[in-house]
C-alpha cells in the first residue's frame, strides 16, 4: 500500500511538472526563444555613426549621481533632455508635482496629431518612455542613461516617417528609482494616471537599461526556473511583461525580429516573478494599458547595476545603437 501511494505521488508530480512546462511555454510569446542566434551582420553606417552619438548623450545624462537626492545634477539632465527635444524642433511639455519637498518634473513631446478627445475617430497614444534619474549614488550610465538615450534619438523618427494610425508620446520620466518606486511620487505613476483619464492609449514600451551585451557563456543569469530554458550568453536584448501584456509582447517583439538582425527573447509572467514590473511599464500595466519593457536585464547581467561603477565606459554603444535603430524599425510597423 504504501509503495502504491508513492506510485500515486510521484504519478501526480510528474503530471504537475508537464502541466507546469506547458503553462511556460503558453507564456513565451515567440519561438525561438532566442532570436537571431549565430554571429552579428556587421554594423551599418548608420549604426556606427549612432553609437558616439549615443554615448554622448549618455555621458551629458548620466556622469553623476541624479535623483532627488542630487537635485541640482537632477535638474541639469532634465535640461538637457529639453534643449535636445527642442533643437529637433518639438514642443516639450512638463508634467510638475512635488516630490520629497521640491519640484520635480516628466517631459514628454507629442509627434503626430495630438490624440486628446480624438478616441471617437480612432485616433489612439502610443506611449514609449524611459526614466531619466539615477539610484541613490550611481551615476546611471546605464541605468538609465542608456535608455534616455535611446528615446532621445527616437525622436528623430518622424522626420522621415508620421504616423497616421497614432499619435506617439515620447516620456521621459522622473523618481522611477527607490525611494519612490512603485509609490505614489514615481513619475510614470502621475504620468500614467493623467494620460489614461484624457486619451485611447494603445499600449505603451518602457527602454530600460540597455547598454551592457556580452557573448561569454555564464555572463547571463535568471530568476528561477527561466535558466533552464534561456541561454546564459548575456548578448541579447529582452522585451518583458505581465501575463495580462502577452499579445502586446508577440506583436512587439515579432517586429523587432523582422526588422533587426540581434538576439532577442521575449517572455511574460505575474508581477510577482522578480524583473517583471522593475520599470516604468508597471504604472501603465495597472491602469490595463499593454505595457513591456525593452531591457539588457539589468542586475541579472550588468554587474554595476546600482553601484558607482555604473559608467559610460563599461558600456557597448554599438550594440545599443543596433537595438536603438531596432526599435525605431519596429516602431515603424506597429505604430502605423
Amino acid at each position: 500500500m504504501k509503495a502504491r501511494r508513492i506510485g500515486v505521488a510521484a504519478a501526480l508530480l510528474a503530471l504537475a511538472l508537464v502541466a507546469s512546462a506547458f503553462a511556460a511555454l503558453h507564456y513565451y510569446p515567440v519561438r525561438p526563444l532566442h532570436g537571431h542566434p549565430g554571429r552579428l551582420p556587421d554594423a551599418t553606417v548608420e549604426e556606427r555613426s549612432l553609437a558616439p552619438v549615443l554615448r554622448d548623450h549618455v555621458v551629458a545624462i548620466a556622469s553623476e549621481p541624479h535623483n532627488t537626492d542630487h537635485p541640482v545634477a537632477l535638474e541639469s539632465a532634465a535640461r538637457y533632455i529639453e534643449l535636445q527635444i527642442e533643437k529637433l524642433g518639438y514642443r516639450v511639455e512638463r508634467q510638475e508635482y512635488v516630490a520629497d519637498g521640491q519640484k520635480v518634473r516628466n517631459i514628454h513631446t507629442t509627434l503626430g496629431q495630438s490624440g486628446i478627445g480624438q478616441s471617437g475617430i480612432g485616433i489612439e497614444t502610443f506611449v514609449i518612455g524611459a526614466h531619466y534619474d539615477s539610484w541613490r549614488y550611481a551615476p546611471g550610465a546605464n541605468d538609465n542613461g542608456t535608455g534616455t538615450a535611446a528615446l532621445l534619438e527616437l525622436a528623430r523618427l518622424p522626420k522621415t516617417h508620421r504616423p497616421k494610425r497614432h499619435v506617439i508620446r515620447l516620456v521621459f520620466f522622473v523618481n522611477e528609482e527607490p525611494p519612490h518606486f512603485l509609490q505614489d511620487t514615481m513619475g510614470s505613476a502621475h504620468f500614467a494616471r493623467w494620460l489614461a483619464g484624457r486619451e485611447k492609449v494603445r499600449a505603451m514600451i518602457s527602454l530600460e537599461t540597455l547598454g551592457s551585451y556580452s557573448d561569454a557563456p555564464g555572463t547571463q543569469s535568471f530568476p528561477p526556473p527561466l535558466g533552464l530554458i534561456y541561454a546564459s550568453r548575456g548578448n541579447f536584448v529582452a522585451f518583458v511583461g505581465t501575463t495580462r501584456a502577452r499579445a502586446f509582447v508577440h506583436e512587439a517583439l515579432g517586429a523587432f525580429r523582422r526588422n533587426a538582425a540581434f538576439p532577442s527573447i521575449g517572455g511574460v509572467g505575474p508581477d510577482f516573478v522578480p524583473g517583471i514590473v522593475w520599470s516604468d511599464h508597471a504604472s501603465f500595466d495597472e491602469h490595463g494599458i499593454p505595457a513591456l519593457m525593452i531591457t539588457d536585464t539589468a542586475p541579472f547581467r550588468y554587474a554595476h547595476y546600482h553601484t558607482r561603477s555604473d559608467t559610460a565606459d563599461k558600456l557597448d554603444f554599438e550594440r545599443l545603437a543596433r537595438v536603438t535603430k531596432g526599435v525605431e524599425r519596429m516602431l515603424r510597423e506597429i505604430a502605423d
